[in-house]
């Protein structure tokens, strides 16, 4: 069973003391940190971003992504997708079970997404390590789940957030997709 090695749930209190602070267990277990990976062979500190030369993991910015082109073939009527909510204080509910009083701006949110996507990225097993980010880092109460939403089909989700699933391939995560309700990160899995 893929869930075999996922932690033990903790009861909010406990959340609040474990993610991350000084002196907090390590919640994120056996995950990579992103700093001590190499991308392309380029050490995180290398790379100038100059026009020709590979850009790093610790640039400030990423590239452009273009539009994906999808694959031919049926669409899928239905997703499945386990998704990380990072809420910031213009979010259309700047709360949540982590916090009862979003304070934090859109720019940090990404920030901490663009973090969590790295640290999945070097997983092992990126929806392992995917299930444990979300339960104690996702603003969403599908947090409980390891960030599960089930199976939905289209019209259901925020416009952006239903494109952004419609259009990953099973086990594809996506790049950060801002919705009214704040910042995600979306792994399909069905």
């Amino acid at each position: 069973d893929i869930y075999d090695d996922l932690p033990a749930p903790k009861s909010s209190a406990e959340d609040s003391t474990k993610t991350g602070a000084k002196g907090g267990e390590d919640i994120y277990g056996d995950l990579p940190n992103p700093a001590d990976q190499k991308k392309d062979g380029v050490d995180a500190q290398e790379g100038e971003g100059k026009k020709g030369q590979k850009r790093s993991a610790g640039d400030a910015k990423e590239p452009v992504q273009k539009k994906k082109m999808r694959k031919a073939g049926p669409r899928p009527t239905k997703v499945r997708v386990l998704h990380i909510i990072r809420k910031h204080r213009k979010s259309r509910r700047p709360a949540s079970w982590r916090n009862p009083k979003v304070t934090n701006t859109k720019q940090q949110a990404e920030e901490t997404l663009a973090k969590f996507r790295k640290q999945i990225l070097a997983a092992p097993r990126a929806e392992i390590a995917f299930r444990r980010i979300a339960k104690v880092e996702s603003d969403c109460g599908s947090a409980k789940k390891g960030g599960d939403l089930g199976s939905f089909g289209r019209g259901t989700m925020q416009k952006a957030f239903e494109e952004a699933s419609f259009d990953l391939d099973v086990g594809e995560l996506s790049e950060i997709v801002s919705t009214d309700s704040g910042v995600h990160l979306i792994l399909r899995i069905e």
